[in-house]
């Protein structure tokens, strides 16, 4: 078989090693290659958000993207919502293919996950555990309701306003360079503390049921900041959705 060098091959990577000999039944583990990478521990609050387009009621998702069973009990109130993660620089020669990756201080294992495909030149977050000491919380609050804001596709639609109140709480002895991105249906209108807004078009996955849900549009949010030792931090955004 033609022996491939290190490069690319169409949309592949191929790493390359020199030719060898290997005895029948002997075993052999070759480095392929060993870089240092510049590494940035950040804490990340992700909250995707799922409305119901009925009642208006908003549903945290879990993992899988289903609703969060443990929005039923009240162990929810205490869970760990921020993630430390490693975001990895790649200053290599080479790109980093998508693999298990494993994190080890000293000889301690402390983490271990899927590192995704980093070309050269770019990052990527690799998460190493949840942040036992560090919490996050997320609430609604009702501002307005007008009636016959839309009348869109032959129906009616009401306009509700809401603002929505981000808390996090960095418990740990150390300062914490943290992100938090909140997604939700809706259009967001006001952001505070610097953070940014981006609009989409509808997404089916914010809405738990059919009903009107192309009439919203989709908003990412999201802040970048340090958070000090023993400090909270509040996050406000208001922000609009039609419903039927």
């Amino acid at each position: 078989a033609p022996e491939l060098s290190a490069g690319g091959q169409q949309d592949l990577f191929v790493y390359g090693a020199k030719r060898l000999a290997l005895k029948k039944g002997a075993r052999i583990t070759i480095p392929l290659w060993q870089s240092t990478a510049a590494l940035r521990h950040l804490y990340t609050l992700d909250i995707p958000v799922v409305r119901d387009a009925q009642s208006g009621s908003s549903i945290r998702r879990g993992q899988n993207g289903n609703p969060d069973p443990s929005d039923r009990s009240p162990q929810r109130l205490a869970e760990n919502q921020v993630w430390h993660q490693f975001e990895l620089s790649n200053a290599s020669a080479v790109p980093w293919t998508t693999g298990a990756a494993l994190i080890i201080r000293d000889t301690l294992p402390i983490g271990q996950d899927l590192l995704t495909y980093t070309p050269v030149g770019s990052a990527s977050l690799m998460p190493v555990t949840v942040a036992i000491d560090m919490c996050g919380g997320y609430s609604e609050e009702e501002l307005s309701r007008q009636p016959n804001g839309l009348h869109w596709n032959g129906y009616d639609y009401g306009l509700i306003r809401k603002k929505a109140t981000i808390t996090v709480r960095n418990l740990r002895k150390q300062p914490s360079l943290t992100r938090v991105s909140v997604a939700l249906g809706g259009k967001a209108e006001k952001i505070s503390d610097g953070g940014t807004i981006q609009l989409n078009d509808h997404r089916s996955d914010d809405w738990s049921e059919n009903s009107g849900r192309e009439a919203n549009n989709h908003s990412d949010l999201s802040w970048e900041f340090t958070l000090d030792a023993g400090a909270s931090k509040t996050l406000i955004c208001e922000f609009g959705y039609y419903q039927r």
